[in-house]
């Protein structure tokens, strides 16, 4: 009894430590192994192609921006009419107003051609104008509209060089976000921007 008892000890403590060194030999591997995978990626060159910035490209057409205008000029008066309108058509950005002249209202319509800056920003050259059959200088009419209380102050005026500048570039809705355009083509109904996240 003894030795059989002896014979079934030796065999379950050399079973318990072939066990242990499997244990230990299936652990140094899986180290080694993990250890292996989780330098690679640093090996990866390609990612420096993106210099710290993601972005991501909004697109759009007209009969949606203007219905976003539309509501966000609302948005900036409390109650009444909007004191004015932006309505993009298959060629222009038409600016809609009335102006008082003399103690009555004229209504004015500027026809503008975009074109997208350098930097992303919307550049507006005033193609024609009407203003109730009154003959005005158009620099007037743009310094008239820069001191409109309702225009926001990242759209700038140029009367001079008859150019209206809706900066995008400088909105600021978020400290790491930004904005710019691409692609602003009216015939084509294409309009593209980028928002740009900043790390």
């Amino acid at each position: 009894m003894f030795r059989t008892k002896g014979t079934f000890s030796w065999k379950l403590g050399f079973f318990i430590l072939l066990a242990l060194l499997t244990l230990i030999f299936a652990t140094v591997l899986a180290f080694l192994f993990r250890l292996s995978w989780s330098s690679e990626p640093y090996h990866f060159e390609d990612a420096e192609e993106m210099k710290g910035e993601a972005s991501f490209t909004i697109t759009t057409d007209r009969d949606r921006l203007n219905r976003l205008m539309e509501v966000e000029i609302a948005n900036l008066i409390e109650d009444g009419e909007p004191p004015y309108r932006v309505v993009l058509t298959d060629e222009h950005v038409e600016f809609q107003a009335n102006m008082q002249l003399l103690g009555f209202q004229a209504p004015i319509t500027i026809q503008l051609l975009p074109t997208v800056a350098q930097n992303g920003d919307l550049v507006l050259e005033v193609d024609s104008f009407s203003l109730g059959g009154i003959q005005l200088p158009i620099e007037h009419i743009l310094q008239w509209m820069s001191q409109m209380e309702d225009i926001p102050e990242w759209v700038v005026f140029y009367p001079k060089e008859r150019l209206v500048v809706a900066e995008v570039t400088t909105l600021q809705v978020d400290e790491r976000l930004s904005f710019r355009f691409r692609t602003f083509d009216l015939y084509s109904d294409q309009i593209e921007a980028e928002m740009i996240v900043h790390p």
